[in-house]
C-alpha cells in the first residue's frame, strides 16, 4: 500500500505542476462539479497519498488529465508478473459472462 500512496502523491504533484494550478483552484473546480473539498483538505490528502478512488479521479479530471502511462508511474511494474488474461469469445465476453 505504501507504494500506491507514493504513486498517488507523485501523479498529483506532477499533474498539478504540469497544469500550473493551486489546490485552491482544484477545490473550486471540484465544487463546480458538486464535490466539496477544501484546498487544505486536498493538500493533506495529496501529501499523504491517501484519498478515495473517486476523489482521485475527480482531481485528475479537474487537472485536465486524460491519460496516465502507468508503466512510467510505477517503475517496477515491468518486473511484476501480469495477471493471466482470460480469453474472450467473438462477442468480447469472457466464457463465464452471460
Amino acid at each position: 500500500m505504501k507504494e500506491h500512496r507514493e504513486v498517488i502523491k507523485r501523479i498529483i504533484r506532477v499533474e498539478r505542476a504540469r497544469a500550473g494550478v493551486t489546490f485552491d483552484e482544484i477545490s473550486r473546480a471540484l465544487a463546480r462539479a458538486g464535490i466539496s473539498q477544501s484546498s487544505s483538505n486536498l493538500r493533506a490528502k495529496a501529501s499523504r497519498g491517501q484519498m478515495e478512488a473517486g476523489l482521485f479521479l475527480a482531481v485528475l479530471d479537474a487537472l485536465g488529465v486524460r491519460s496516465i502511462d502507468i508503466i512510467n508511474v510505477i517503475p517496477d511494474l515491468q518486473r511484476r508478473p501480469a495477471m493471466p488474461q482470460r480469453s474472450t469469445d467473438d462477442a468480447g465476453q469472457t466464457p463465464d459472462q452471460d
